[in-house]
């Protein structure tokens, strides 16, 4: 009997041993996780800055206008990338230009299926006939 209560016992202080272990290791996973997120948030920051920058390219010559295009408004929402695979070059149709622009594969879908735009598109980038596109600080960008 006395040999059951021992083996018990040891069993038991085991098993605690081995959930404190494991708690332990969840917090400090937790708290991993919690860093994570909060240079995320660090990094979008700086990623609206880059995606100001790379908007500048597609903004109105019109600064006036308060119509704001569907097309352009696509291509700023869907410019954020993870890997190469991500992203293509299309070519935006708009009423005075058809430019050649980086997008994701989200944002080319989305683009594929809506109607024309028919507002200015200023200026467009030029692009090489090679030109290609790719992931760079999680942006979509026109590698020449």
């Amino acid at each position: 009997m006395l040999k059951w209560l021992i083996i018990s016992t040891g069993v038991l202080v085991t098993l605690s041993m081995v959930l404190l272990g494991l708690g332990k290791l969840l917090h400090d996973n937790e708290q991993r996780v919690t860093e994570i997120k909060a240079q995320g948030v660090r990094s979008a920051e700086g990623n609206s800055k880059s995606a100001a920058r790379a908007e500048l390219v597609i903004s109105d010559g019109n600064s006036s206008q308060s119509k704001t295009s569907i097309t352009k408004n696509i291509i700023r929402q869907n410019l954020t990338c993870i890997s190469d695979e991500q992203c293509v070059l299309i070519q935006a149709q708009f009423a005075d230009l058809t430019c050649d622009i980086a997008i994701n594969t989200i944002g080319a879908a989305i683009l594929a299926k809506t109607a024309s735009d028919q507002s200015l598109a200023g200026k467009c980038p030029e692009v090489p006939p090679s030109a290609g596109a790719r992931c760079q600080a999680n942006l979509c960008v026109i590698s020449k």
